[in-house]
């Protein structure tokens, strides 16, 4: 009548569950939210060791094999051990390998596979490895919608949640066809995100435009998803309005990244409405506050620059001190210090920011502090303009009355205090110089910091061979940042960085050196960037064939597929923006059509 070893099997693995697995999990993570590698490399252990207990059912076993991927993970970062990074993506791919238990088991793997790719990009910048991590994520974003119409239940919403909720009872939790966690509209969502945080990733690597507009779309997906029934219902989903909230800061980081790009004045707006709601929905305590703050700062930040009104910037102030009252952060401080700067023309703020950021950058990591030497050139650049700005007081009269001579010392006394414009400009240069020469970031990246500097070279008072320099870097970049696997928009955006001339200008600072072959050599590289590349993509490979007929057609079958014809990519109406600070006309060549906020 009653099957006493399934039910003496079902009270062992629902003990199991309750009273090790779980707990253990937890303290995972745990450990891992506190930075503990030791503990992280315990319990990473214990995992190997319970994932072959012999009561585990399998959706169990997978659950702790996809947390040890995550241990080893982390413990790669927080240990500064690439080994185990390797090891993780070794586990990751040897999942994949064998026979998959059900598609949520397969969804769930290649998402695990692909964070852990992700991971490894950051730390070692192969272009293949994000790849593959976005290939993962579209596998299993396919995986879900083949099985999308087949699982959603149909019925009314309170009998859907009552089903729904009666889905995983405790006694079917020893069923090996039992999966866990569900592949439901809250982890759907949450794939979506790594999906869009993937391609962000890759668009800040390589800064392929179309990259960005797939980010916005795997985002826009992510909160559709969370306008729907199935989404409050889910069993993973813990508290409907946060994580919507979560979802649409998401959505407005997105936006706020296509609009520095493009410039679309919907983008911000939009933007601008998600943050609201998400700062509505979202618990001011919450994990995510501090996310939520950077960006809601950002765009506003942005809105403020925009239409020129102080009281964007307040606004943005006002978010900060509410949400991170302890712990800002120096990005917004910085950008709320450098935008009301620009708006007022004064210098308030500017000089704790920066010596906010020369203490980050004291102790910065390697990683960090690209993005610090931008901000202090920008900071310095927009002081020395305030500075420059100011108008000089005429010297007095020999027989001015003594009242008056006093005041006059006090002013001189406190104006020596501050630098003097000179000195701002040369910090400034000195902070785009630093950055131009970092060959650990992209290529993109230092070619706008080496066309700012070679731009910024008359304003410090740079000698001749100095610009010339920075000329010649931007230009000697420029076939390294537009390469062949960016999309025609893209590289023409990236060849007319610094409202274009490049190429002229390296060849005028040469020639004033007196070096006419150097300024020809580069007036020609400048000029025939994407004219080489269609000259390499022609050469004949008669010779490759008699030594290896079968690489000679991979070849070319390779070169018909970069040399496709690709319909065109819309293009913005209006200047195009980027993630600096526009660099305006900073020299005496320069004339009003290369002045513009563009790059």
């Amino acid at each position: 009548m009653f099957d006493l070893a399934l039910i003496r099997k079902r009270l062992e693995v629902s003990f199991l569950i309750f009273r090790v697995w779980r707990p253990l999990l937890g303290s995972l993570f745990e450990a891992i939210e506190a930075g503990d590698p030791e503990e992280v490399r315990e319990l990473a252990q214990r995992l190997t060791v319970q994932r072959a207990h012999p009561s585990a059912p399998t959706w169990m076993r997978d659950l702790m094999r996809r947390a040890e991927v995550e241990a080893r993970t982390s413990l790669a970062a927080l240990a500064r051990e690439p080994d185990q990074l390797e090891r993780a993506v070794a586990m990751g791919e040897a999942a994949l390998a064998a026979p998959p238990t059900s598609w949520e088991a397969e969804a769930l793997d290649r998402l695990s596979l692909a964070e852990t790719l992700v991971g490894r990009f950051e730390q070692h910048a192969e272009p293949r490895d994000i790849d593959a991590a976005i290939a993962h994520f579209q596998a299993a974003d396919a995986l879900c919608e083949r099985r999308e119409s087949a699982d959603r239940p149909r019925l009314p919403f309170r009998e859907g949640l009552r089903r729904w909720q009666r889905q995983f009872p405790p006694r079917k939790l020893a069923h090996d066809t039992v999966q866990w966690p569900p592949m439901d509209e809250f982890m759907r969502a949450h794939l979506l995100i790594r999906l869009a945080n993937a391609y962000h990733t890759r668009f800040h690597a390589l800064w392929a435009v179309e990259d960005l507009q797939r980010a916005v779309n795997a985002c826009e997906r992510a909160e559709a998803l969370s306008r729907t029934w199935l989404w409050a219902v889910a069993p993973n989903s813990s508290g409907y309005g946060r994580q919507r909230g979560v979802l649409l800061s998401q959505l407005a980081a997105a936006l706020v990244s296509r609009y520095e790009l493009l410039r679309d004045p919907a983008d911000i707006v939009r933007a601008d409405w998600c943050l609201k709601d998400a700062d509505r929905l979202m618990p001011r305590r919450d994990a995510e506050s501090a996310g939520l703050a950077r960006n809601r700062v950002h765009a506003l930040i942005l809105q403020a620059e925009a239409l020129s009104r102080l009281q964007d910037v307040d606004k943005a102030a006002a978010v900060l001190r509410r949400r991170q009252p302890r712990d800002p952060g120096w990005l917004p401080q910085v950008q709320i210090a450098l935008v009301r700067s620009e708006i007022s023309g004064s210098d308030e703020g500017l000089d704790a920011a920066v010596r906010l950021i020369e203490a980050r950058l004291a102790d910065a990591e390697p990683a960090a502090t690209p993005e610090l030497l931008r901000w202090l050139g920008t900071l310095l650049w927009q002081w020395a303009e305030v500075t420059e700005s100011r108008p000089s007081r005429p010297d007095a009269a020999p027989d001015a009355a003594p009242e008056a001579g006093a005041d006059r010392v006090a002013e001189t006394t406190s104006a020596s205090t501050s630098p003097s414009a000179l000195a701002l400009w040369r910090g400034s240069v000195d902070a785009w110089r630093r950055l131009a020469a970092l060959e650990s970031v992209p290529a993109w990246y230092r070619l706008h910091a080496a066309s700012i500097w070679a731009r910024l070279g008359w304003c410090s008072g740079a000698g001749p061979a100095e610009r010339a320099d920075a000329a010649a870097l931007a230009v000697r970049l420029l076939p390294t940042a537009a390469w062949r696997g960016l999309g025609r928009f893209s590289q023409e955006m990236l060849l007319t960085v610094g409202g274009g001339g490049l190429a002229t200008t390296a060849a005028a600072a040469q020639l004033e050196l007196g070096r006419p072959e150097q300024a020809l050599e580069l007036l020609e590289l400048g000029r025939g960037v994407l004219w080489s590349q269609k000259l390499d993509a022609g050469t004949d490979l008669r010779l490759l064939s008699e030594h290896s007929e079968e690489l000679a057609d991979r070849l070319t079958s390779t070169r018909l597929l970069l040399e496709r014809t690709r319909p065109p990519a819309p293009r913005p109406v209006g200047a195009a923006g980027t993630r600096f600070r526009g660099a305006r006309a900073a020299g005496p060549e320069d004339d009003e059509s290369s002045g513009d906020d563009a790059w």
